[in-house]
């Protein structure tokens, strides 16, 4: 540290006496940590401004604009000083995207660092910064910040390659809203009158709309940093715009299986294993959304966004919120997609028993087995990226933005296709006027059957 006394330098007091005790400490970070802000939400996309919660870094209108890149410096003085600068050379940083050397200053009940814009450059090398001392002490740290600092916004402080997937993303799903309206008015629009409103195509239509229409204002708010600002509603709106989708694609995978299953048990003549299917459906739709409601309550009171200048950093609380969470929802993963090859391989082999296929026979078998693989490789994608996602931590979780924004169109853009296909409005397994009749034969003990299946 260099001391400059300017010409103007002075001891600020009525009688002033030849000198003042000046006192300069070294103000260590390395211990510098911030309790573990736990993500409920396993596919929540995390910008730069995460890193507003490492006490290192540099903000600028709640904006994360550069870093530290030593110990601080404290000046406390036993009178009021004036004409008085502190000089520093500020070491550079690797791999970060700062370049500019300057001071920083602790703010906000020292919980977030802030520049300090009275800054200057001596002989290329040195950052200097005029002291005045009153009656606190001063501290101050060395860092260096993006150009342009003053002005940055959320909206350009996002890796340009994250920018365009989330723009992108956006657009897949406002394509599947219009073709998902379009769809649910053509069934609407065949609906035969003697037949119930909520049959199943109109039931997934249904549920995509309020899936595409979520997913279209999560991606349309994130980029501009709605949910960068730290607090629990804040992180419980993130949370539930960004996994709330997972749970409707969950309600419609639950739909199509047990209809599937009530198939199977048509065909063995189990009737009373039907009725029982109707209440698993709804137990298990249920158990679903109450389960959300309840880890999302829990979060909420258990999250801890204090910061803590210690070794080690505190674990909040909703890190086990988030652990139980992600673990109960993967076995609810794991369960649909077992359910969902069983029962799904159980249709395509009844119907492979029919003789004399005929070319919409084998469409719709394609069909079948297309969209049981393609859900089944879904919700598998699902269970394996929960438990992933459980061991992120904030900053890989920004390092992988551009990933979960892939990962969410490949997992749930590309699946509500297949659904939509599935239930396009053809007389290949949709007809709500067609219906089914599949029979066993009790003595061989084979399965055999006339007429298709329908989407109703």
């Amino acid at each position: 540290v260099t001391l400059l006394k300017h010409n103007d330098f002075d001891i600020i007091t009525n009688n002033p006496p030849e000198c003042a005790d000046l006192i300069v400490l070294s103000i260590p970070t390395d211990n510098w940590e911030i309790s573990k802000v736990a993500a409920l939400s396993s596919v929540s996309i995390q910008s730069p401004q995460e890193n507003s919660n490492d006490p290192k870094y540099v903000q600028n209108n709640n904006l994360v604009v550069g870093k530290i890149t030593g110990d601080g410096k404290g000046f406390s003085s036993s009178l009021q000083l004036k004409g008085l600068s502190m000089c520093m050379e500020v070491s550079e940083l690797e791999s970060e995207a700062y370049d500019v050397p300057i001071f920083v200053e602790r703010a906000n009940n020292f919980t977030s660092l802030v520049p300090v814009k009275n800054t200057y450059v001596l002989n290329g090398t040195l950052v200097c910064i005029n002291l005045t001392f009153t009656e606190d002490d001063v501290i101050y740290f060395p860092a260096r910040v993006s150009e342009g600092w003053e002005t940055v916004t959320n909206i350009n402080s996002w890796n340009i390659d994250t920018l365009v997937m989330m723009y992108i993303a956006m657009i897949c799903f406002v394509i599947l809203l219009l073709i998902t309206i379009q769809q649910f008015l053509h069934h609407l629009k065949n609906w035969n009158r003697s037949d119930t409103f909520f049959s199943l195509p109109r039931l997934s239509c249904i549920v995509l709309v309020f899936f595409a229409i979520d997913r279209i204002i999560y991606f349309n708010l994130l980029p501009f940093g709605v949910f960068e600002a730290q607090g629990k509603s804040i992180a419980t709106l993130d949370t539930f715009l960004s996994d709330f989708p997972s749970l409707l694609f969950l309600t419609l995978y639950a739909l199509i299986v047990i209809k599937w299953a009530n198939i199977k048990y048509v065909v063995l003549e189990l009737k009373e294993v039907n009725n029982v299917l109707n209440y698993f459906q709804a137990a298990i739709i249920s158990l679903i959304y109450v389960a959300f409601v309840i880890f999302l309550i829990l979060f909420y009171f258990s999250n801890d966004y204090s910061l803590h200048i210690c070794a080690p950093a505190s674990v909040s609380g909703a890190s086990s919120v988030s652990l139980g969470y992600k673990v109960v929802f993967t076995i609810i993963c794991i369960g649909m997609m077992i359910a969902f090859l069983y029962f799904g391989s159980f249709l395509i082999k009844i119907m492979d028993r029919e003789e004399g296929h005929s070319n919409r026979d084998k469409r719709v078998m394609k069909k079948i087995a297309y969209f049981t693989i393609i859900c089944s490789i879904g919700l598998l994608a699902q269970a394996i990226f929960k438990l992933i996602s459980s061991q992120l931590s904030s900053s890989q979780r920004i390092s992988m933005a551009t990933f979960i924004v892939v990962y969410i169109i490949i997992t749930e853009f590309v699946p509500a296709l297949f659904v939509l296909g599935v239930f396009s409005l053809s007389e290949d397994i949709n007809s709500d006027s067609k219906s089914i009749k599949l029979t066993k034969s009790h003595k061989s003990g084979n399965y055999s059957g006339s007429g298709r299946h329908t989407g109703n």
